[in-house]
């Protein structure tokens, strides 16, 4: 589990294998997460009012993504409508193998 909702961080890499992993973005700046990860399930939560842009890999996983915050605009691309407005947001980009991505 990692919470960075109160923590100013600009670019975060989680790099896991066969594992469960819980990550809160950080509710102010601008910050990056990069993920790459196997056989993994992967939770990842944006605190309400943060925009975001979720970029997507994926191999045979199945990705989950709360599309009424973060509308598709393309094959593996998710993005808030206010993203390029805002000067707190989270841009999540995801590389994964086996198992099961969700981004709320």
């Amino acid at each position: 589990d990692i919470d960075l909702k109160d923590v100013l961080a600009s670019h975060v890499k989680l790099n896991t294998g066969a594992s469960n992993s819980n990550v809160t973005m950080p509710a102010r700046g601008a910050s990056v997460l990069d993920v790459e990860a196997g056989a993994a399930s992967i939770n990842i939560r944006v605190p309400d009012n943060t925009p975001a842009r979720i970029r997507v890999k994926e191999g045979v996983t199945a990705v989950n993504v709360d599309t009424n915050r973060f509308p598709r605009l393309d094959s593996g691309m998710y993005q808030s409508p206010n993203f390029d407005a805002s000067v707190d947001r989270a841009e999540i980009n995801i590389e994964a193998g086996l198992g099961s991505v969700s981004v709320k």
